[in-house]
């Protein structure tokens, strides 16, 4: 690839591109990373993408809002651009009165955005249930409301049963206020749930 970094970054911002970080490292000769970001709050690649199926699984939950970036990765070798890849990420979001449903479906493009088209894709999700207050049996009562949720959402079992499920924990925080006030506690995915729920 002939062409100089100041080349790719107009080119890249051009179409909107903004720089985003900088590494340097050593492979047999000196080499110099930058990241160029696109932010975005709409998936434009969406024809591309099985996006109306993750909308499907996210149908029982309200208020979805997506969040997402194109990013530009070069690679720079003795002054001159060896490497450009393309890539994107988007995450959605959606919610109930107890439970936060996050997709994040992401991959390679082709070229920078809007020429770009998707090579491959990968979509992973969670689910996030909770504030469970503190008090006795707590972690009980979290798995309570996991199984409840679950129950509310039968498309969001069905359309991404890898889906990590996490119990949102309300904690004494630390003094002074310092310390979080709310702890993770991994549950499993919710074909374990599901599975766990099917046997007699």
């Amino acid at each position: 690839m002939e062409a100089s970094l100041e080349e790719v970054r107009a080119r890249l911002n051009a179409l909107g591109y903004r720089f985003s970080d900088w590494s340097r490292g050593w492979d047999g000769s000196e080499v110099e990373s930058y990241g160029f970001v696109l932010e975005t709050d709409t998936i434009h690649l969406a024809p591309y993408l099985p996006v109306e199926r993750i909308y499907r699984g996210l149908s029982e939950l309200e208020r979805t809002y997506v969040t997402g970036q194109y990013v530009a990765s070069v690679r720079v070798e003795n002054g001159v651009v060896t490497w450009v890849g393309h890539t994107f990420y988007y995450t959605l979001r959606a919610e109930t009165a107890l439970a936060l449903a996050e997709v994040r479906l992401s991959g390679r493009m082709d070229a920078p955005f809007p020429q770009g088209r998707p090579t491959e894709h990968s979509v992973s999700a969670r689910l996030f249930v909770g504030p469970i207050p503190m008090g006795k049996g707590q972690k009980a009562r979290a798995r309570q409301a996991v199984e409840e949720a679950l129950a509310s959402l039968p498309a969001f079992v069905e359309t991404f049963p890898e889906a990590e499920v996490t119990a949102v924990l309300e904690t004494r925080g630390g003094r002074g206020g310092w310390k979080a006030k709310l702890a993770w506690h991994k549950l499993g995915r919710v074909a374990d749930w599901r599975r766990d729920h099917d046997q007699p």
